[in-house]
């Protein structure tokens, strides 16, 4: 073999053991922390473009949610400074509706239970109905009366006590833990 070819063989592995042995003691660059997560609201009603919209979290407020859907359509009397300011909550719907002579009336509410849990969001077993609770993957519809009727008698404290319920095992419980909570 002439003498080249090996230099240059012996240049190639000496700079990927180099390599290798660099990438081994410096450690791996994370990816930025991500930011905190996006509010989802569904906004309706007299605004210029009604649909579900991600605000930057946590700040947004109800203002943000009318302003990313255009604004209130027909100009007159707005909504009161303080509904504006409220800190907006993922998983609700806010709804601007004329209301006479007073202006823009906000109502917000819950968004359904299958929308809510589609966007990753738990159900609480202390204040979801039945109806709800049946939206949660394998729950049966003597399970999610039974849970409203034991809340009922007392409050739920954690996921645990779901396997106090005929037919709910721990297992069961698992499955159920990204769909409810217990706040």
């Amino acid at each position: 073999m002439p003498k080249t070819t090996w230099a240059a063989g012996m240049l190639v592995a000496a700079l990927l053991l180099g390599f290798l042995s660099f990438r081994a003691v410096t450690p791996p660059r994370s990816l930025p922390s991500p930011s905190h997560r996006p509010i989802v609201i569904q906004v309706e009603g007299q605004v210029a473009h009604p649909d579900l919209y991600m605000l930057p979290g946590p700040i947004a407020t109800w203002g943000d949610a009318l302003r990313a859907a255009g604004g209130i359509v027909d100009h007159g009397a707005g909504a009161p400074d303080e509904e504006l300011t409220m800190p907006a909550v993922s998983g609700t719907i806010v709804r601007a509706e004329r209301d006479g002579s007073r202006g823009v009336q906000i109502a917000v509410e819950p968004m359904p239970a299958s929308m809510r849990l589609l966007l990753g969001m738990q159900l609480d077993l202390n204040k979801a109905s039945e109806d709800e609770l049946l939206c949660i993957p394998r729950m049966k519809p003597e399970t999610a009366q039974a849970i409203v009727a034991r809340r009922k008698e007392q409050p739920w404290r954690s996921l645990e006590e779901l396997t106090e319920l005929p037919g709910v095992g721990s297992r069961t419980v698992d499955r159920w833990r990204s769909s409810v909570s217990v706040e």
